[in-house]
């Protein structure tokens, strides 16, 4: 077994169904998030080989250029709202605790790559579940759009963690920075928009959002708005972005998030990366941290990720803390702008639109 594998306690079905139901009953004390804490992590070793595999079989695509990857552990906040929003989910069952993210330039390459993986024996220990879902020709009724493909690991190393269930999202990079900017929303407003959480307007404004970017790509629009005409749509988006003062929420935002650790100079080496946003002080402004490690420290890194998710959650103060990893530290930012706050390439696409 992998010493870093062997150095995980691995939890029992019994346990992790003790773990959901305490988190729903509201009677989670700290023995229930070291159960979570101990499954997450086992996702860390199987989802790099994931990683490892897709990147492997994209050398098939050469003519795929400049496809971003990332990969992160589901934070513990995220878990413990979906454990409460779905009855009957179980956290053994959870598909997305480990989850890899390819973004793309256009839809044309979106489709290359799905045709590529989202298929059986498509990656050798990874086997694809129940087809892949296309949120794309079929958005969500929130506007959210995005392919995703479930893999179950089963391979012959690391049999011990067969089973896990890891969610692959391929989507364009004007349907994450859609998807961010509902995120970032969220931390200013202090809702959780990205689970359904938050006032109508702001849902109205983000699914007309969707529905504009879903025209420039030349996708299905969301089926509460294709029957509007351009010009209608453009004309409700405009005023709800108006009366919600979208621009200067976001713009205040982005400008108050401060890099106070040097960005790690490195263009070739995958490295883990734990992202830290403080809450606001009393200017408003807020601070992230990025601290970087070698794969061989990942373990380093796990229990930084859950020892600033427990300050945060004892302080409920809106700060936040990620585990991702991806190759080259310019790309920390391409990949999760959420956390620094960034919505330059939403703000400009929105703009375009509601200008005409």
């Amino acid at each position: 077994m992998d010493a870093k594998v062997d150095q995980i306690k691995k939890p029992t079905k019994a346990q992790l169904k003790s773990a959901g139901d305490a988190i729903r009953q509201g009677k989670a004390g700290p023995e229930v998030f070291e159960v979570l804490k101990d499954w997450r992590n086992l996702h860390s070793l199987p989802l790099s080989m994931l990683q490892t595999s897709i990147k492997t079989k994209l050398h098939r695509l050469p003519e795929v250029k400049d496809l971003l990857i990332a990969q992160r552990l589901k934070r513990m906040p995220s878990i413990v709202s979906k454990l409460q929003r779905f009855e009957t989910m179980q956290v053994a069952r959870m598909q997305d605790i480990g989850g890899l993210r390819i973004i793309a330039k256009n839809i044309v390459d979106v489709y290359k790559v799905k045709g590529l993986l989202c298929q059986a024996g498509s990656t050798a220990a990874f086997l694809p579940t129940n087809g892949f879902h296309d949120y794309i020709q079929t958005p969500k009724k929130d506007g959210y759009r995005s392919i995703h493909q479930v893999f179950r690991y089963q391979g012959k190393k690391h049999a011990e963690l067969n089973g896990l269930l890891f969610e692959l999202q391929i989507r364009t990079a004007l349907q994450h920075c859609w998807a961010t900017a509902v995120e970032i929303l969220g931390i200013i407003e202090r809702e959780n928009f990205k689970s359904g959480e938050g006032g109508d307007d702001f849902k109205t404004f983000f699914k007309l959002a969707s529905a504009a970017f879903s025209l420039k790509e030349g996708t299905p629009v969301l089926e509460e708005y294709a029957t509007l005409s351009k010009e209608e749509l453009r004309n409700r988006l405009k005023d709800i972005t108006s009366k919600l003062q979208i621009f200067a929420k976001l713009d205040g935002a982005a400008g108050g998030v401060h890099v106070c650790a040097q960005m790690p100079n490195s263009k070739h080496e995958d490295l883990y990366y734990v992202l830290s946003l403080t809450a606001p002080d009393a200017l408003g402004k807020r601070q992230i941290r990025v601290m970087p490690f070698i794969s061989k420290m990942v373990d380093m890194a796990e229990n930084l990720y859950a020892a600033l998710e427990a300050e945060a959650e004892q302080r409920h103060d809106g700060s936040l803390a990620l585990l991702i990893n991806v190759k080259g530290a310019k790309n920390i930012k391409k990949a999760y702008p959420n956390f620094f706050l960034d919505t330059q390439i939403f703000i400009k696409e929105l703009r375009k639109f509601i200008e005409g």
